[in-house]
């Protein structure tokens, strides 16, 4: 019977540090140090999900005999599991690499994709969804050109308002015509987050050509 028990609590141990819901590593240790090589987090699982939820995203609001409130339910999901993998990377002490890659990949691949129907179907204005990919874009190489000189430049509060604010339009529009006070509400908030789009773009390049170079 302990050797039963014994090999359960190994099996369950080894589990929970697979997920990094235990706190604490063998002699009490923090979880402080990044763990690169691990793929199957939960904060991870988190993001592939997420990237996995934009095919029925794009197919369901493309679809005319779909229901609104499903692509609704689905974007909304989507955005729920980017706030939860964040706090979860932070909170047990489990960021890694595939996350800092892939996380801001999948919201620009979320975010993208609805913003381009919704403008296919005349429930965004063109030039809206234009502007915030084309951030996107942009950021996406100087994200890249910032980690091959080995520096970082931090998410400022502007970013973080633009993300809630477009999370927030998104939906609304993709339910617009359930009511004319929605399709005002999200619009409003879509070009809240132009103008947080364009003032994040300006804050991070002017941070980035400010850095000092190394030789």
């Amino acid at each position: 019977m302990a050797l039963a028990n014994h090999k359960n609590y190994g099996m369950l141990n080894s589990v929970s540090r697979l997920f990094y819901f235990d706190k604490n590593q063998k002699g009490g240790e923090p979880m402080n140090r990044l763990e690169s090589s691990r793929i199957l987090t939960i904060p991870n699982i988190l993001t592939m999900l997420r990237i996995a939820l934009v095919p029925p995203l794009a197919m369901t609001m493309l679809d005319d005999g779909a229901s609104e409130w499903l692509a609704f339910g689905i974007f909304v999901l989507a955005a729920v599991t980017d706030g939860l993998d964040g706090y979860i990377a932070r909170k047990y002490k489990c960021a890694s690499t595939f996350g800092r890659v892939f996380d801001p990949i999948a919201d620009k691949i979320l975010v993208g994709t609805a913003l381009v129907i919704l403008a296919m179907r005349g429930s965004a204005p063109l030039w809206m969804a234009g502007v915030i990919i084309a951030r996107e874009a942009v950021m996406i190489v100087l994200s890249w050109i910032v980690k091959r000189q080995s520096r970082l430049v931090s998410v400022n509060a502007l970013g973080k308002a633009k993300m809630i604010a477009q999370s927030l339009a998104i939906p609304l529009l993709i339910i617009a015509s359930q009511h004319t006070v929605i399709a005002e509400v999200g619009y409003g908030l879509l070009l809240v987050a132009v103008l947080l789009t364009i003032a994040s773009a300006v804050h991070y390049s002017i941070t980035y050509f400010r850095m000092p170079r190394h030789a």
